[in-house]
């Protein structure tokens, strides 16, 4: 397996110079919405929902070990795996 993980820009241009090549795993803010970039780029992808708090707080979520469990399931035999945030 390729993995590679990068930021929001790397990311974007790695799946534009190679559309349909990788699968993405995107993290993204709870209040933030994706746009249909990663969709149309990707060979498949899951988004993990969370926000960067150390505990829980009003209208933030933190991360869980669901949300990892189920980007480790995700990316099981996985060729090429993007790995963004």
């Amino acid at each position: 397996m390729e993995i590679r993980i990068g930021g929001y820009l790397a990311a974007s241009f790695l799946l534009e110079r190679e559309p349909t090549q990788w699968h993405a795993i995107v993290m993204l803010d709870s209040g933030k919405k994706p746009t249909d970039f990663v969709e149309s780029t990707a060979k498949s992808h899951r988004y993990l929902r969370f926000d960067d708090v150390e505990e829980p707080r009003t209208n933030k979520q933190p991360p869980t070990i669901a949300l990892i469990e189920a980007a480790l399931e995700f990316s099981q035999d996985k060729d090429k795996l993007l790995v963004s945030c």
